[in-house]
């Protein structure tokens, strides 16, 4: 009987932890309710065209940045967030290219390997991310460099270049990309 109280403990101690490192990284807690009101909260923000909770952690996002890169960008950063890690991260280079990563994308690594941060360094296992589908990036820039693995295909707007993303994603989705 003991054994048994012990595991569930343990088991509450465990969700209690990775519920708290959710939070910490800027993500709602495990609850349905809590995901609910996130998703109604990022589509209150700009660029968002359409935030929708699945269920059971699950959301559907159609995201859209359009215009000049004239800073980094980081997505998502919200005001009431500290520190998290990004989906997306802009990055200008000197040079007028600018480095697309999409750091929180990876499957079985997590999103804390060691190109996420300096922070996520000294923490040994983080959460996984759970994201399914397509990242795309579409551009009427030059992609001088990709990582994925079909390259670039022309688009009706430039070229495009996307990653499939999964539970089994260990490469970090990066394109650099010269401006025009």
């Amino acid at each position: 009987m003991d054994y048994e109280k012990q595991s569930a403990e343990r088991v509450k101690s465990k969700r209690e932890e990775a519920e708290q490192m959710a939070r910490m990284f800027g993500l709602p807690g495990f609850d349905e309710e809590s995901n609910r009101a996130f998703a109604i909260k990022l589509a209150k923000y700009a660029g968002y065209r359409s935030v929708q909770y699945r269920g059971k952690g699950v959301y559907d996002v159609d995201y859209h940045f359009d215009g000049r890169a004239t800073q980094d960008f980081v997505f998502p950063a919200l005001p009431d967030n500290d520190f998290i890690i990004p989906f997306i991260a802009i990055r200008r280079r000197a040079d007028g290219s600018v480095l697309v990563t999409a750091p929180a994308f990876t499957g079985g690594a997590g999103p804390l390997g060691a190109r996420a941060g300096a922070a996520a360094g000294a923490m040994k296992e983080g959460p996984v991310s759970e994201a399914q589908g397509r990242f795309t990036i579409i551009t009427n820039g030059e992609v001088l460099t990709n990582n994925s693995e079909d390259g670039t295909a022309p688009h009706a707007l430039g070229k495009q270049v996307h990653w499939d993303v999964g539970s089994g994603s260990s490469k970090i989705p990066e394109a650099l990309i010269r401006l025009q």
